[in-house]
């Protein structure tokens, strides 16, 4: 297992689990929910994506936004589920040119969610 994190995220506090607390591998949480975009992100991006549906929120957007908590594997049918609901998705992400990990994720959302976006 390799864990990644954000160093811009260590200066953040937020409420705290229990210590027996465990992230399921490859289930994704939704952490807000909407009916007219979904916002997919991990780590510190999760954060801007909240920021941005309440943005969204006052121009009377509702964004549902998924934190993927782990990228492999990856938690598509919560992605899916979502994406077939909204018909819109935005995968926000910071990933350098190194670490492709969402380039992947864009290709295999358009296989099996493709024809559920309505801008195609």
């Amino acid at each position: 297992m390799v864990v990644i994190e954000h160093r811009l995220l260590y200066e953040t506090s937020g409420p705290a689990f229990a210590e027996d607390h465990l992230v399921p591998i490859g289930t994704a949480a939704v952490l807000r929910h909407g009916n007219d975009v979904t916002i997919v992100s991990v780590s510190r991006m999760v954060h801007e994506a909240l920021e941005a549906a309440g943005r969204l929120a006052a121009e009377g957007i509702e964004a549902e936004v998924i934190d993927l908590r782990t990228v492999a594997p990856l938690d598509w049918e919560t992605v899916l589920e979502s994406l077939a609901r909204t018909n819109r998705l935005v995968i926000a992400h910071e990933a350098a040119v190194e670490f492709r990990h969402r380039r992947g994720d864009r290709r295999a959302s358009r296989r099996p969610g493709f024809w559920s976006l309505d801008a195609r």
